[in-house]
């Protein structure tokens, strides 16, 4: 129980052993086994503890020295806190153990550490059922903005999509009558020419163009053709040409 409760104090604090403690840690709980293991009977058993318990109360208290260590500003004292109170039930059947069997030299009483350990166990996963009923309603409320928070967006993303089409629409309007104003400009003769036969194409790329033409003329007389073509594209290059 004590070598569980240590690994299990570094392993909730995020702390690592170094190879010294780990030798020495294993050797400890070597010992404790072998010296269990050749026990005769009960009662050399118990009184074997009086060896066993001695290195278990000094180990027992560098773990909780660990811990009260960090109870301060240290980033692990929340952690600390919590793994303190969780261990009180251990802590308290421990130092019980350790006076009814070294003091008051009582070995026929069982040990109720193992009672203590119980009741920590008990702790700590109802600290984590806690938690998890936590982090579960954390994420479901999340999820819950989380789809609030996509359908606003999607709202807002469709409304400025019907906007979007609607000055296009609009655009699209402005920019046919445009077309049809500046093809106004364009006067096609409907005289014939002596000495010469004509014909016109005119196709701009968009609807507006930056291209022009003319004719002079003086009845059937052609006097003479104007082409131009104004630099750039589109609308830029139609106000140019108008």
């Amino acid at each position: 129980l004590e070598y569980l409760f240590s690994l299990f104090i570094f392993d909730y604090l995020q702390l690592k052993h170094n190879l010294a403690e780990r030798i020495l840690r294993g050797m400890y709980l070597f010992g404790a086994v072998i010296l269990c293991i050749t026990a005769k009977n009960y009662h050399d058993l118990l009184n074997i503890s009086h060896f066993i318990i001695w290195p278990s109360v000094i180990d027992i208290q560098i773990a909780i020295g660990l811990i009260i260590r960090h109870l301060g500003k240290s980033p692990k004292r929340e952690r600390a806190r919590l793994l303190l109170f969780i261990l009180s039930p251990f802590l308290i059947t421990v130092n019980a153990d350790f006076i009814i069997k070294t003091f008051l030299n009582n070995i026929e009483v069982p040990y109720v550490s193992m009672y203590g350990w119980i009741g920590t166990v008990i702790i700590f996963f109802l600290n984590f059922s806690f938690d998890y009923q936590k982090i579960s309603s954390r994420l479901e409320y999340l999820n819950t903005e989380l789809k609030n928070e996509v359908g606003e967006q999607t709202r807002q993303l469709q409304e400025a999509n019907n906007r979007l089409e609607h000055e296009m629409q609009i655009a699209s309007e402005d920019m046919h009558m445009a077309a049809i104003v500046q093809q106004k400009f364009f006067f096609i003769p409907k005289e014939e020419f002596n000495n010469w036969d004509y014909a016109v194409c005119y196709e701009p790329l968009a609807q507006v163009s930056g291209d022009l033409f003319n004719f002079f003329y003086d009845e059937q007389v052609l006097n003479g053709i104007s082409l131009f073509d104004a630099s750039g594209h589109g609308v830029a290059a139609s106000l140019v040409t108008m």
